[in-house]
């Protein structure tokens, strides 16, 4: 390279130093771009958008220019050195567009020492957060979208122990599970720092991911930190391990379009009774819970009537505690198709329903005895009723006194 372009990429690293400087005095949040075509597809205001060259080494240098221009105190007109120091530790959002790094420079962290919320989006070689962990001490949330390279997060192993993570968002990346430990490096550091996070619980967001086709058996680690699990739209993802009933802190959980799924794990019947499943876009996997509740339901309540059949009175509290709804825990189903369907059934087998069919049972015993009773009576001999005996009597004795007159003329 020569005199004339090195002077020219030194003049356009400070240029971009200044404009860092410029955005962050007048935005909380920054978006670094390595493609200026890129702020179409995010409709970012301009105000807060800084165009730079898109491989790690340039993003780097301007980093340090930056540096340097705040240990100089020099930034942009009419602001001084307090100024800028100040106005920079008011960013607290970072989103990085269409970069070639495998990792977040880690010379950003000094600038911005406040950042809460870092993204990257369409980064086809990012395949590890743990610069990102390492720089931010105030970081609550980080996403990837379209980071094609993104196949793990056991680069969560990297998180220091005074960071309060609160949202992970993975969006269109190539996370995959091979094995069942897959990941364990990294859910089970992060397991260990939810333990100084009792303020609030971490939300996993997995959409779109391709290649996903099962959870690690490793997420059990998540027991103390994780509150809220959302799938979306993972159509390979066709496993869920038994260890998602060990997430004893979990109250949310979310499966949507993931239509390969047919069953959910018997062990999320552990989980607590206050956490919420919500279904939408597996048909199979709805109609395969309904039937499975409410056979468990019926089981159970035939089981109750059965051992309260002898009792002709039964109070309030027995019946309701006979009711499917009171019995079973109840699953949150939140589907457009079924929701009316289901309405319907919470409809009818209520507890108005219920004393009903066990009046019909207990009428059903009466009549049948009624019945035994009436047969028995029509058939009793005259002596024994001490008046003139049923029908049924004479028409038997009529019968076998013809046929005994056929047999004695034979």
């Amino acid at each position: 390279m020569s005199i004339e372009e090195n002077i020219g990429a030194m003049e356009t690293h400070t240029s971009n130093a200044r404009s860092v400087l410029d955005k962050a005095t007048s935005s909380y949040l920054l978006v670094f771009y390595g493609k200026k075509k890129s702020i179409d597809s995010f409709h970012q205001s301009s105000s807060c958008c800084v165009f730079t060259d898109s491989s790690a080494e340039s993003l780097e240098k301007i980093f340090q220019d930056v540096q340097s221009l705040l240990n100089q105190g020099i930034s942009s007109e009419n602001m001084n050195n307090n100024v800028v120091q100040r106005d920079t530790c008011c960013v607290r959002g970072i989103h990085f567009v269409d970069y070639d790094f495998h990792q977040l420079p880690s010379n950003i962290g000094a600038v911005f020492p406040d950042v809460r919320q870092c993204s990257f989006y369409q980064c086809p070689n990012f395949d590890s957060f743990q610069s990102t962990l390492e720089q931010f001490p105030a970081l609550t949330t980080i996403a990837a979208r379209d980071c094609p390279s993104l196949t793990s997060l056991t680069s969560l192993y990297f998180i220091p122990d005074d960071i309060h993570l609160q949202a992970i968002r993975i969006n269109n990346c190539g996370l995959r599970v091979e094995h069942q430990n897959d990941w364990e490096k990294g859910l089970k550091s992060l397991g260990k720092h939810g333990l100084n996070n009792a303020s609030s619980g971490l939300v996993l967001n997995i959409t779109s991911c391709k290649h996903l086709k099962r959870l690690p058996s490793s997420i059990h680690y998540l027991r103390n930190v994780l509150s809220c699990l959302r799938l979306e739209s993972n159509e390979k993802l066709h496993y869920l391990p038994q260890s998602i009933g060990l997430l004893s802190r979990m109250v949310e959980f979310q499966l949507i379009h993931c239509p390969n799924i047919y069953a959910l794990p018997t062990s999320m019947s552990g989980l607590r009774h206050n956490c919420k499943v919500s279904i939408t876009g597996n048909e199979k996997l709805v109609r395969k819970i309904h039937n499975d509740v409410f056979l468990s339901q019926v089981e159970h309540w035939q089981k109750s009537i059965a051992a309260n059949s002898d009792d002709e009175e039964m109070s309030d509290n027995d019946r309701s505690s006979t009711c499917p709804q009171t019995v079973s825990r109840r699953v949150s189903l939140d589907m457009s198709y079924y929701s009316e369907k289901v309405q319907k059934m919470k409809a009818y087998y209520n507890q108005s329903r219920i004393r009903q069919f066990k009046a019909t049972v207990d009428l059903t015993i009466l009549l049948r005895r009624a019945k035994y009773r009436a047969i028995h009576r029509i058939y009793l001999p005259p002596d024994l009723l001490g008046q003139q005996g049923g029908h049924g009597y004479y028409r038997c004795l009529e019968r076998f006194d013809s046929m005994r007159e056929l047999l004695d003329d034979e």
